[in-house]
């Protein structure tokens, strides 16, 4: 489903029957099909991949978010983290639509430190 700004918006659908005295009535059930989940200590950044900072996501320590939309129709469903703060670059890009686990590597651009995220 696209947007008139071009934007790609993805949600998931479930139909099914209510329980109990509402069991004639069919329940529609939308959801994200993407969840963002920072279970590090660090905050962290997030943004789609060919993506300027305006859309640019903050995730604080233990905190959630559900991505309903992409910038573009055309922007393949990746993204690239970094850590919050200093002058981490951007990891390499990542795609949310495999299941996997991998890691991704950050520069501390002012001392030089690496940081491997799994």
């Amino acid at each position: 489903m696209t947007g008139a700004n071009n934007r790609l918006y993805e949600l998931g659908v479930s139909l099914y029957l209510a329980e109990g005295q509402f069991k004639r009535t069919r329940v529609i059930e939308f959801s994200h099909r993407y969840v963002l989940v920072n279970k590090l200590q660090h905050a962290l950044c997030v943004r789609y991949i060919n993506s300027t900072a305006e859309n640019d996501i903050l995730l604080s320590t233990q905190q959630t978010f559900p991505i309903y939309t992409w910038p573009k129709v055309d922007t393949p469903k990746q993204l690239c983290i970094r850590l919050e703060g200093k002058q981490w670059t951007w990891s390499g890009s990542f795609d949310v639509t495999s299941l996997a686990e991998f890691c991704v590597k950050m520069e501390d651009g002012d001392s030089g430190v690496f940081a491997i995220m799994s």
